[in-house]
């Protein structure tokens, strides 16, 4: 349940990262162009997929129906999503209602997240390469049982009905086990 619960999670979180990207990118294009926040978000929610759709519809209905106070709407979307670089640009989001000048600063906040993207992704090639040896030696380590089977009966008849055979096939399972859940 823990593995399954940990993978369930860094799902969402990898889709959250790559929906911020697309989103902070139109609407921060769009907020440039039209220099009206609430706007932009309008003409680009129908581009936005989920869980960041969501998030970007409840600031709307906040900025709109609940509170004209821009600024606190723009925290309290900061408070949404727990990412360094899109609590970067909503601070300098809320910067931007101060002095419209600054929204020049928007892009290369938003250009940060192409750059982590980029370097995440040779992370990821990186790691896969490990997690392939990885399951190359669990699936050694497994194999030596039938395969002593057929090499020898009496060493695999040691190992499957000794209590030392049963330890050693214990404490192999234990490891696999151990060390699978911190691969993943």
């Amino acid at each position: 349940p823990f593995a399954y619960l940990a993978k369930t999670i860094s799902i969402y979180e990898t889709q959250v990262r790559e929906e911020i990207e697309t989103a902070l990118s139109i609407i921060t294009t769009s907020y440039v162009r039209s220099d009206n926040l609430i706007s932009a978000v309008k003409e680009n929610i129908s581009y936005l997929k989920p869980p960041i759709k969501g998030i970007f519809e409840s600031f709307l209905i906040e900025a709109t129906v609940i509170s004209p106070d821009i600024r606190m709407s723009i925290h309290n979307l900061k408070d949404k999503v727990k990412n360094s670089i899109f609590e970067e640009w909503c601070d300098t989001l809320i910067s931007c209602q101060n002095d419209r000048t600054l929204k020049d600063t928007l892009m290369p906040v938003v250009s940060k997240l192409t750059d982590v993207r980029l370097v995440n992704n040779s992370l990821k090639t990186m790691l896969a390469e490990t997690r392939r040896e990885y399951w190359m030696m669990v699936a050694m380590v497994l194999a030596n049982i039938p395969l002593l089977y057929c090499i020898n009966k009496d060493w695999y008849d040691a190992l499957m009905y000794t209590t030392i055979g049963k330890a050693v096939i214990a404490v192999c399972g234990i490891v696999i086990i151990i060390t699978a859940i911190r691969m993943n």
